[in-house]
Order: C-alpha cells, then structure tokens, then sequence
C-alpha cells in the first residue's frame, strides 16, 4: 500500500504546488479515521466524526484556486489537474489503510517499531526494485527519457551531484521519520500520529513561499485554517460548535 500510495503522490509533483501537495495528505487522518472505526472496534464520538469532515472542507477549499484556475507546470491542464486530485484520494485512502494496520501489528503483536520499520523498509525496497525493472524492461526501451527510463534516472541522479545529495538527505529523513511516526503510533494511535504531522504542512507551505516557488493564496489560506481547526477539534484540544 506505502509503495502505491507513494508513487501515485510523487507524481502530484507534476501538477500540483508542493503546499497543496501536503494539504491533499490532510486526507489520511479522514481514512484513517474511518478505517479504525471500521477495522479496529474504535469508537468515534459525533464530535469526532464532525472534526472529520471538517478537515475534508478545509482540504476540499484549498483546492479550489486549482480547480478553478491554475498554471503549476507548463505541461499540466485543467484536466490534469483535476486527476491528480483523485489519485490524491486514492493514494490518501491507501496511506490511511497502512496506518490502520502499522496500529493493529502493534496491538496484536509485541515489536518495536524499528524492527518493523526495518521489515517495511526491505519489502519496499525490493518491491520498487521488481516494479521498476519490470515496467523498464516493458515500456522503458520504447519512450527514452519518459518516466520509466531507468538507466537515464540513474545517470541523472549519479551525474548531478545536487540530486544526488538531495536523495540521501531524503533517505535519511525518511528513515528516522518514519521510526518516529511508528513510535508515536505505537503509543498513541494513527490517527493522532498524523494530527502531529500536520507541521510538517505548515513548514513545507512556509519554504515554498520563501523561496517564491508559489504565492500567497487567500482561498488556501482559508482552507488551511479550516483543516488545521478540523485537526485540533478532532484531537481534543479545541471546542466545535453545537459539539462542545
């Protein structure tokens, strides 16, 4: 599910700003959610539930200024767009179910979390390595420099000395990232584990807007604050509305 869910938000990048990107992942706590109730008996009290969709209002209004109108990518069209968004809620529902289920090991089974971040780690990899030399072997000699072109991938990152930094540091906070949301699923559940993740939204958002790579928008800055109040309802630290 990590291996699906993260290839189809990778290829996000092509359509969509990294801030809304980011946003579009506030749809895990919502799976998430649902799929505990469904799948591990846990009770979601009407506060809870209203929080949920909260949080897809809030994410539902960020992406408006891209429905309506947009120019990510010279290449991109408002069709495309409108794609990326679903496979966003394909690959969110897939995220959602892997946390689900990361919660469920623990609950079942006595591991710490490195090991199964370990585990994870060997599978994914060797899943990508199968997927990624079949898909070259299939259609990568045909279209040269399209997205399946191992070989030129590999000359690229080995060649360019700033991609190829820019991976390792990747790989290394992937690796200590997710030891820690492992942790913190252990102790305090999935859901809560992606409340906590939602900084990483806001500091993603605050580069991006540094470095100029987007501008400020108001309708996003909207939809922000209506996901982060969704977060915070739902993790009990802020009153709802006819909900207490």
């Amino acid at each position: 599910m990590d291996v699906i869910g993260s290839v189809l938000m990778y290829f996000l990048f092509i359509y969509i700003p990294p801030s809304l990107y980011l946003l579009l992942r506030g749809l895990t706590v919502v799976f998430s959610g649902l799929l505990a109730f469904k799948f591990l008996g846990r009770r979601l009290s009407p506060k809870q539930l209203a929080s949920l969709v909260v949080v897809f209002s809030g994410i539902f209004i960020s992406t408006l200024p891209e429905i309506r109108s947009h120019d990510p990518t010279p290449s991109s069209t408002h069709s495309s767009v409108v794609l990326g968004i679903l496979l966003a809620l394909i690959a969110q529902f897939l995220g959602g179910a892997q946390s689900v289920v990361e919660e469920a090991i623990f609950r079942r089974y006595t591991i710490e979390p490195i090991l199964l971040a370990g585990m994870e780690g060997v599978f994914g990899l060797a899943t990508i390595a199968v997927l990624t030399t079949a898909f070259y072997m299939m259609a990568g000699p045909e279209y040269l420099g399209g997205p399946m072109d191992l070989s030129l991938a590999v000359h690229q990152m080995v060649s360019t000395p700033r991609v190829l930094y820019t991976m390792l540091i990747f790989l290394v906070t992937q690796a200590f990232g997710y030891y820690f949301s492992l942790t913190f699923t252990r102790h305090m559940g999935a859901t809560s584990r992606l409340t906590v993740d939602l900084c990483r939204t806001v500091l993603v958002w605050m580069i991006s807007l540094a470095m100029g790579w987007e501008t400020l928008n108001f309708v996003r800055v909207v939809g922000f604050s209506v996901l982060v109040y969704g977060y915070i309802a739902y993790d009990g630290s802020a009153k709802l509305p006819f909900f207490g």
